[in-house]
């Protein structure tokens, strides 16, 4: 009984005894056991679908000169060598001060806790009371679910306090597999 090269398909060839119920069973398992592997691959992929999110429902005071964290998801699963999106819901500070600038930061740790001394992968300065959304793009170097990304508010200007507000009803930070990293194909003009 041969095989076919690409999937190992088994099937009867001319030399072969005649057992017709046999060959087809084979090749019906056979073809049978690699759907379900298909099957399995394509329920395990995530491409374009968002692989964690995280929400906060209320306002956080305050906000001074010193970067606090305000919204941290955890436990995100992550494969070496794809691109995942960050993506922020638009926030915004009020101060008691006119003239403040308030900086917002998305901070990543793909292999632990984020924390205010992560590698900063969005910076966004505003002035006070306007609204601003972050995104970020990054690739995993490395596989598992112990990636964490921190949102940090601070005052980077000025003299206020602030409150940093949920602009709508839920602050999210939605993270989102961009399926495998290309590289990089631009031309720079």
């Amino acid at each position: 009984m041969a095989q076919t090269s690409v999937y190992g398909l088994r099937y009867l060839e001319l030399t072969d005894p005649p057992d017709i119920a046999a060959g087809t069973r084979n090749l019906a398992e056979d073809v049978e056991t690699e759907l379900a592997r298909i099957d399995a691959a394509v329920a395990n992929d995530t491409q374009g679908r968002a692989v964690r999110r995280g929400e906060r429902n209320s306002d956080f005071a305050p906000v001074d000169n010193t970067e606090k964290g305000i919204l941290r998801v955890d436990g995100i699963p992550i494969v070496s060598g794809r691109r995942y999106a960050i993506m922020v819901s638009p926030t915004r500070v009020n101060s008691i001060v006119s003239g403040d600038i308030w900086a917002q930061r998305l901070r990543l740790n793909q292999t632990g806790t984020a924390t205010t001394s992560s590698t900063t992968v969005a910076y966004a300065e505003m002035n006070n009371g306007r609204s601003i959304t972050l995104y970020a793009e990054f690739t995993a170097t490395t596989t598992g679910n112990a990636c964490s990304v921190l949102l940090t508010a601070q005052r980077t200007s000025g003299s206020g306090a602030g409150t940093w507000h949920v602009d709508g009803t839920t602050k999210t930070i939605t993270i989102v597999d961009l399926g495998p990293a290309l590289g990089n194909s631009g031309v720079v003009l």
